[in-house]
């Protein structure tokens, strides 16, 4: 088993290289961007009420 130094170096290395679009071992998921101010609209129908990221979710 590794020490926990290599366990956490192989970690970040594994960090810069998806950071970098590099293909790593780990499963990754990269969401498509969404566009707010459409999801804002959509919610508020028009009107002025605010609304947080829960119900963006929702």
């Amino acid at each position: 088993m590794a020490s926990a130094f290599e366990s956490i170096a192989q970690g970040l290395q594994e960090a810069i290289d998806l950071n970098k679009e590099q293909p790593v071992a780990a499963k990754t998921h990269r969401p498509t961007e969404a566009d707010v101010t459409a999801c804002r609209r959509q919610r508020t129908k028009g009107g002025t009420k605010s609304i947080g990221l829960a119900d963006i979710l929702l």
